[in-house]
């Protein structure tokens, strides 16, 4: 059954892909700007990969199983080569207004994907109950 559903599911997003645009929808109220490009953004993410022929179920909320810094120690395959990356060492806080005050707690997830399986590498993930405590430092 699994494979049935696989090929129906290819079958809609591919007529999806062809269908003309349909008239722009209204803006949902309840969404901030950050929702809506959220939106934006998995949508075409999922039309991209789905589009590739070795499409198998893509899930935009799945995390990599591929663990951090697996190749440090251990040789790089011989069919790999070198790509752009990004590093992020810090995140600051350059000014706070409006009605925050330190310290802030902060909360929510950061995550960023790449090209090896397009699944989620998650940098912070914390929830409201169990936020980080951020203090102003000079």
């Amino acid at each position: 059954m699994k494979e049935e559903e696989l090929a129906a599911a290819r079958r809609y997003v591919a007529e999806q892909a062809r269908a003309p645009p349909s008239p722009e929808e209204p803006t949902d109220p309840s969404k901030d700007r950050w929702q809506l490009d959220y939106d934006l953004g998995r949508q075409e993410l999922e039309m991209k990969l789905a589009k590739w022929e070795d499409f198998e179920g893509f899930d935009f909320e799945r995390n990599t199983l591929i663990p951090p810094m697996c190749f440090t120690d251990n040789p790089m395959p011989d069919d790999t080569d070198h790509r752009l990356t990004v590093q992020i060492f810090t995140v600051k806080v350059a000014g706070i207004d409006g009605d925050l005050q330190w310290p802030l707690d902060v909360f929510g997830m950061v995550a960023v994907r790449d090209k090896l399986d397009y699944s989620r590498n998650v940098i912070f993930n914390r929830t409201r109950d169990n936020c980080q405590t951020l203090t102003q430092q000079m």
